[in-house]
């Protein structure tokens, strides 16, 4: 679903579906990168504020993973209160953690949200545990629910456009629905990319072999769906589109930011990470747009002619209507 037909639509290519099965593969893959091979996943060395390409970052004799669980080192969230950094005290056996600017996030940041939030989480699971430190897959299983936590408190992306800046023609009815159709297949045409995968398999890729340039084609992904929303953003649209054509056109922008949040990977790894569901949560809404642009054909009967990429851009649109109508009445059944 979530590579549907706005991809062909907009590049010609049919890429491999970003599926369930996908996005976890592309989860794991971020969610276990170890770069410096410490037993510290990337991911968790920003909430320690270690360095995720040095095996030792404070000096300890032992790797960050043998020191965190030992207790020498505690999440940053532990200690954002304070504004003074704290070292560590080996005879005493102090625990330490770097609030230093090359490691720590920025407070209020979605990196500090996540990591106060797993904290929290892991130290509840841990004491069910009794005790007893957290194995690789409990860690796991807690951050994808954190993360899926985080993501559906987020307030809602800053809209790209608003109402009042879509240009709504006069004209309605079948013809100028038409004439729609083939001004968006036009934009479309204006922002073709030749990517053949979505953004979450070279995500995986990017995390799985350390290849930086899987990263330049997602940001290729990222600048096609900008280019999109802004050609879209200036197409006159006949009145009763009007809504759906909104949704679309935010629908794009967010994607594109969602995307580029995925080329964070080795600067940020949590953005990468909590960009997955992002995607998701996105794909659903570009996946909204393109139904209710499909009631509005429908509704006014708009055909276009078999094998032309207007008929393609509508008989989609239709067909994300009908499976949306067919999961409503599934779930009220």
């Amino acid at each position: 679903m979530i590579s549907g037909s706005y991809f062909y639509a907009i590049g010609g290519f049919v890429p491999p579906q970003a599926n369930a099965v996908n996005l976890t593969a592309a989860l794991r893959a971020v969610a276990t990168r170890d770069s410096d091979g410490d037993g510290l996943p990337d991911w968790e060395e920003a909430l320690y504020g270690t360095n995720p390409h040095k095996v030792d970052t404070f000096g300890l004799g032992m790797t960050d993973g043998e020191a965190v669980a030992k207790g020498l080192i505690v999440p940053i969230a532990a200690t954002f209160a304070s504004t003074t950094p704290t070292t560590i005290d080996t005879n005493n056996g102090q625990a330490l953690s770097s609030t230093s600017p090359a490691f720590a996030p920025a407070q209020g940041s979605i990196t500090s949200i996540f990591a106060k939030d797993f904290l929290a989480a892991a130290l509840s699971a841990k004491a069910v545990n009794g005790g007893q430190p957290l194995t690789k897959n409990q860690t796991y299983d807690i951050a994808v629910g954190v993360m899926q936590q985080v993501v559906n408190q987020m307030p809602p992306f800053t809209k790209y456009r608003t109402l009042s800046q879509i240009s709504i023609s006069d004209s309605s009815g079948p013809v100028a629905l038409r004439n729609y159709v083939a001004t968006i297949q036009k934009a479309f045409s204006e922002n073709t990319i030749h990517e053949n995968k979505v953004a979450p398999l070279y995500l995986q890729e990017a995390a799985k072999n350390n290849d930086p340039a899987a990263l330049v084609h997602i940001h290729n992904i990222s600048r096609m769906y900008s280019k999109a929303a802004a050609s879209l953003a200036q197409i006159s649209v006949p009145k009763e589109a009007a809504g759906a054509h909104l949704k679309l056109v935010n629908a794009f922008a967010n994607m594109a930011v969602v995307t580029e949040r995925m080329t964070k990977l080795y600067t940020d790894p949590i953005v990468a990470l909590l960009a997955i569901p992002e995607y998701t949560k996105t794909g659903l809404s570009l996946e909204s747009a393109y139904a209710d642009l499909g009631r509005v054909f429908s509704a006014a009967n708009v055909t276009a002619t078999p094998g032309t990429p207007s008929a393609r851009i509508i008989n989609d649109a239709v067909r994300a209507a009908n499976r949306q109508n067919a999961t409503t009445t599934t779930t009220a059944l």
